[in-house]
């Protein structure tokens, strides 16, 4: 009899996510909880446990309250240091919903703005990443989606991205990659 921890069995994979109107997963709690703390999970992410489950929000599961408290906490703490120093962000969006005005009326008062492709801008901003995607996200549509870049200070946020597609960026982005030949 094979004596070893089956982690299947401690934290099964039975919760499931749902971002704009796709469902993802199955996730385990270990899972969600640090998608909660890479703020990709939110207080009204729509979430279920277990197969033909109801979606709710998160911050209806009391399991994961305390996890969304202290994201909540340490972005906004983290949020108060980051707004001395000017950052340059280039922000990709695909708008479905929410049009231009509000997307420009929003740009313009965060900071200096260029459009460099269709839905791809350059801002110049002293906000952080997080307080971006949170003004930008006040805007959106579920259908609306963004990717933030912060070239500054090497961090990025998103908006209504898949969380398959989320996943697989942060591998992307912190990659140790090899020095050339």
């Amino acid at each position: 009899m094979d004596d070893s921890l089956n982690l299947g069995k401690v934290d099964p994979p039975v919760w499931q996510v749902m971002i704009s109107g796709k469902v993802y997963g199955p996730y385990t709690r270990g899972q969600l909880l640090a998608f909660i703390a890479e703020n990709r999970i939110r207080p009204r992410t729509k979430i279920a446990k277990g197969d033909g489950a109801q979606f709710i929000p998160a911050e209806e599961i009391e399991d994961l309250v305390p996890a969304l408290q202290a994201a909540l906490t340490s972005s906004s703490n983290h949020g108060e240091t980051d707004q001395e120093t000017d950052r340059n962000y280039v922000i990709s969006l695909t708008l479905t919903n929410c049009g231009d005005e509000p997307l420009v009326r929003e740009l313009n008062q965060m900071g200096f703005f260029v459009d460099i492709l269709p839905g791809t801008y350059l801002l110049r901003s002293q906000m952080s990443v997080k307080a971006i995607r949170d003004r930008l996200a006040s805007i959106f549509q579920p259908s609306d989606q963004a990717f933030i870049a912060d070239t500054s200070s090497n961090r990025f946020a998103s908006i209504n991205l898949p969380l398959d597609r989320e996943v697989h960026l942060r591998e992307i982005w912190n990659k140790k990659t090899d020095a050339a030949a």
